[in-house]
């Protein structure tokens, strides 16, 4: 073998290595070779990777009819643009064998033989359906969020670092009165008092340096102007978006008009509603006073009419009216001497008309002791006067009668709140008591009979206890009761 024939064997060695590696690659591409009809000619294994079908089932059907290609164009049009530059390039939908939907980019590449016939296309295609996934579910979050730009019910537009407006929603256009193409380029401050300028550059310009979302003039009054010179309050928040075009700040623009005025009106109302309010006070004041005068000289007039007659029996009668209406007057003598205007402190008022008894019937505290035990308790005007009545009459009836002929003894008034809820009113002596056979529910007795009308007045339920020594009545009643 001569040195020349060595060469040519190695060189057509060579040759036969690469024609191999080439056939190896392009049998892992996704590779077709049609006529210009479509009729598979060559259809290798990346191709029966990427749609399922074997190379025995394609050869010799016409790929887009296998394949179901949903062509951008009429393949009568792409035959005749292959005919016209040798090659064409697009993106379109297949279905693989199971029927799962593909999209590819295709180039198709015409051959021709040695007289410039064409003979065959020679497709490579590309799956892209991940990509086009991707960018459809970015269009749809880009549609999505402008959108939600457009339809938003502030005002937003967003500032490049220079304080150009960069984009403007339609809400903001309506605010300030100028259309998105007019408020694109404007300088942002522009929107605010020729007053409040040289200060919103300063504040713009520390924001830019260091940018974070926050409510824009904390605790300010913010104003804004419109296109026609008009002034209105606004409130705005601040955003910052990324870093691109030299980052961009974002204002959420709200016009708080109609907030201020209502805000404006309610403090109003609320002052006037203050004053009227005073007023009132100072007008129950004034007739709780007049109430607990005219009682007084009520009194005063039974009293006087009294040491008039000679009848003891009269002048006892009235005694008594006299104290029960005494008790009413001191239920409003109360009532304007607090601030509540309709409840009084039972407690305390318990204590002071048990005083006025004792003095009223000049008891000595040596020879009759009154013990007052009284939680501090508010009731409702109109629960404290059928209240201060009946312990008017109970307590007395004890200061008349339970300690005849110097006998002494103590008296013990209670109130109180029980584990139930409900209030305890309790008159208790140690005196001599009622007789065994008195029936006290229904005595003609004036005391005994107010008494009674006024515990069922108050759904109260009135008892007598003859286990105690004496004479003991407690009355139970419910703390709440509709009101009147």
């Amino acid at each position: 073998m001569t040195f020349s024939e060595g060469g040519r064997i190695e060189r057509l060695e060579q040759a036969n290595e690469q024609v191999a590696v080439l056939a190896a690659t392009l049998d892992k591409a996704q590779a077709i070779v049609q006529k210009l009809d479509g009729t598979i000619l060559f259809w290798n294994s990346g191709a029966e990777a990427l749609y399922g079908w074997s190379r025995e089932e394609a050869l010799g059907r016409k790929s887009h009819e296998l394949l179901r290609s949903e062509l951008p164009v009429p393949f009568e049009e792409i035959r005749a643009e292959l005919l016209a530059h040798d090659n064409w390039t697009g993106e379109f939908r297949q279905y693989c064998r199971d029927g799962s939907p593909i999209w590819v980019a295709s180039h198709w590449a015409l051959h021709r033989n040695a007289a410039g016939e064409p003979v065959s296309v020679v497709k490579v295609n590309n799956d892209i359906t991940e990509l086009k996934r991707t960018g459809e579910a970015l269009r749809a979050s880009e549609a999505t969020a402008r959108s939600l730009f457009e339809n938003a019910s502030q005002g937003i537009l967003t500032v490049a670092r220079d304080g150009r407006i960069t984009d403007a929603n339609a809400m903001a256009g309506r605010l300030f009165g100028y259309s998105r193409g007019e408020l694109v380029g404007m300088s942002v401050d522009m929107l605010l008092p020729g007053r409040l300028r040289g200060r919103h550059a300063g504040h713009r310009a520390a924001f830019a340096l260091q940018p974070h979302a926050r409510p824009m003039g904390q605790g300010m009054d913010l104003v804004a102007l419109r296109r026609d010179g008009s002034e209105f309050p606004v409130e705005i928040s601040l955003s910052y978006v990324g870093e691109g075009q030299g980052g961009l700040a974002m204002a959420f623009v709200s016009d708080i008009t109609a907030r201020r005025q209502a805000s404006q009106e309610r403090e109003e109302l609320i002052a006037r509603l203050e004053t009227a309010l005073a007023e009132k006070t100072v007008l129950l004041k004034e007739v709780h006073h007049r109430v607990k005068n005219n009682l007084a000289v009520i009194a005063g007039l039974l009293g006087m009419q009294g040491d008039a007659l000679e009848d003891p029996r009269a002048q006892v009668a009235l005694s008594e009216s006299q104290q029960r209406v005494l008790s009413m007057a001191l239920i409003h003598e109360y009532l304007y001497a607090t601030e509540d205007l309709d409840r009084v402190n039972f407690g305390q008022y318990v204590q002071q008309l048990a005083n006025e008894l004792s003095v009223s019937y000049s008891i000595e505290s040596d020879l009759v002791e009154v013990r007052i035990e009284a939680e501090e308790i508010d009731l409702p005007v109109h629960r404290a006067i059928p209240c201060g009545l009946i312990l008017n009459e109970l307590l007395s009836n004890a200061l008349k009668y339970a300690f005849p002929n110097g006998r002494t003894g103590s008296i013990t008034v209670r109130f109180c709140r029980l584990d139930s809820g409900e209030l305890a009113l309790e008159c208790h002596d140690d005196g001599v008591g009622m007789p065994a056979g008195f029936d006290w529910r229904n005595s003609h007795s004036l005391g005994l009979r107010i008494v009674r009308i006024l515990s069922k007045q108050i759904d109260g339920e009135l008892a007598l206890d003859r286990r105690a020594d004496g004479t003991r009545f407690v009355l139970h009643f419910k703390e709440r009761q509709f009101e009147i």
